[in-house]
């Protein structure tokens, strides 16, 4: 599962990304950074959770783009037990929400960042916001089926956002095998997109939590078992 979703996002998303000349995104993986760079930036940031994208926002915000290079292949030790996954995916949403709440205004007055880049890096920015709206439509649906009907938005809409929103990920996930050449893996894209939801319903909404009740929180190291996917 993890396999799939990362060819998705390596293979699919970053390179689109990356062709389409917008707010690239440097993920943790196999990455570099210059070492005059970071001096100019400001340097790792110790009390951020996710480092990487808040490094990334602080180079594009200094002007400074991310290049996606497809062509390295370096292999990643991925979590093998769903209690290491959801903590490794813990401290990612926390950052990465800590992270859209402090750099957004930022992005959006950058003098560096054209419109397209702007509109972009504000999406991927707050791109954990999407289990807000995922948690309402799933509230609203079951309303409408045990209670009354809810009427918010009209059927034919809401079908037509549900069939893409879900057509978007698998479409991802083909794409990112495609190129892999690993088809086969697509059967994988279902417990992906269900993960999901555990995700929205769990892992996200106690980030949000924790965050507005300033609960503290310690940068816990990732437990590795010398696997590699």
């Amino acid at each position: 599962m993890i396999h799939t979703e990362r060819c998705a996002g390596f293979l699919c998303d970053l390179l689109a990304r990356d062709k389409l000349k917008v707010t690239n995104q440097y993920g943790g993986t196999a990455g570099g950074f210059r070492r005059d760079l970071i001096s100019k930036v400001g340097e790792w940031a110790p009390k951020t959770f996710c480092e990487d994208t808040d490094l990334t926002c602080r180079t594009l915000l200094a002007g400074y783009k991310v290049k996606y290079d497809v062509t390295v292949n370096c292999g990643e030790e991925a979590p093998d037990r769903l209690k290491v996954y959801y903590k490794q995916r813990y401290r990612w949403v926390r950052g990465h929400v800590v992270c859209g709440l402090k750099y957004t205004s930022k992005f959006i007055t950058s003098p560096f960042l054209s419109l397209r880049e702007k509109i972009d890096g504000v999406l991927w920015l707050n791109l954990n916001c999407i289990p807000l709206f995922i948690a309402l439509g799933t509230i609203v649906g079951l309303a409408n089926i045990i209670l009354y009907p809810v009427n918010l938005v009209p059927q034919p809409y809401s079908l037509a956002f549900m069939i893409l929103g879900t057509g978007a990920t698998i479409g991802t996930v083909f794409a990112g095998l495609y190129k892999a050449k690993q088809v086969s893996y697509l059967k994988f894209a279902i417990s992906m997109i269900l993960n999901s939801y555990v995700m929205c319903f769990v892992v996200c909404m106690k980030a949000y939590f924790d965050i507005l009740t300033n609960r503290p929180f310690k940068w816990i190291k990732t437990e590795r078992n010398g696997i590699v996917t």
